[in-house]
């Protein structure tokens, strides 16, 4: 193997575990939420937007690895990010400094942003305790923040009235985003149970877990049957009905002897955003 060949390989591993281990793929699901928030309202695509919730998405990532960097139980992540620690709060600052230049003058946005970041970063700061107490208080926590892009983005366009749309397509990423978070952890059952944590994967016996999946699942298409049925989203969002089934796929995966929970989750579950953001793309052409 020639010089520049080992390069090549050495390079695309790098962009790939920055992809998945730094954040990026994660960070996907909100800016999809926003722009497919945009879309069933008609309203014009923003990439100030679309940036502005990348990077608050990314840099409440940032935080959280940073503070959490010894507890991960992902052997290659927590590798990476101590190959990266010097260079993080480098990175940190110039993502907040891209943020504030992509919102600009709008103060409300920058409020909000702010507002963002001080939820996500301090569950792992504080509110992380309160799993000790209370039954899946992460899965509840982190989809209620990550779904609340929708109001970031209805705040945008100054409308931040609780309209059926708005609630319908909240409805529908919380359940998205909280069947997630419980799968991914599956891949922190040891650690969680150290750190007397409640989540339902370290607290459900196997069989009871995986049905609470699958219920989450099926109860995550009322809000797109709701909607369509009574006019309030288009017919083109029953593409996202895909998600459950991509769902249904990776927890027949994670049942195989062996399975890779670590694979499943970082990449499998984190990159569900991508299969709804391939499906409104498809389904509006389709439905047009």
């Amino acid at each position: 193997m020639s010089a520049k060949e080992f390069g090549l390989i050495k390079l695309r591993k790098f962009i790939w575990n920055e992809f998945i281990y730094g954040g990026h793929l994660i960070s996907l699901g909100p800016a999809a939420i926003a722009y497919i928030y945009m879309r069933v309202n008609n309203l014009p695509v923003s990439w100030q937007v679309l940036v502005g919730i990348y990077l608050i998405t990314y840099i409440v990532h940032l935080v959280d690895r940073y503070i959490d960097i010894q507890n991960d139980s992902s052997s290659d992540r927590s590798e990476y990010y101590q190959k990266m620690q010097k260079v993080l709060p480098i990175i940190f600052l110039s993502s907040i400094v891209i943020l504030f230049i992509a919102l600009g003058d709008n103060p409300a946005m920058i409020l909000f942003a702010i507002f963002l970041i001080l939820v996500g970063t301090l569950y792992t700061l504080f509110f992380k305790k309160l799993t000790r107490y209370i039954l899946g208080f992460k899965s509840y926590y982190t989809a209620a923040v990550f779904a609340m892009t929708v109001v970031f983005t209805a705040l945008f366009y100054g409308n931040v009235r609780f309209t059926p749309v708005l609630l319908l397509t909240y409805a529908f990423f919380f359940l998205r985003w909280f069947s997630n978070t419980t799968f991914c952890d599956l891949k922190d059952i040891d650690e969680d149970r150290k750190e007397s944590l409640k989540t339902f994967a370290s607290k459900f016996s196997t069989r009871n877990v995986y049905l609470f999946f699958y219920a989450i699942d099926v109860l995550s298409v009322a809000p797109i049957l709701i909607g369509v049925s009574s006019g309030y989203l288009p017919k083109y969002t029953l593409a996202l009905l895909v998600a459950p089934i991509y769902s249904f796929y990776y927890l027949s995966l994670s049942k195989k002897p062996n399975a890779n929970y670590q694979k499943l989750a970082n990449v499998w579950a984190d990159g569900e955003s991508i299969i709804w953001l391939l499906a409104i793309l498809i389904g509006g052409m389709i439905w047009a």
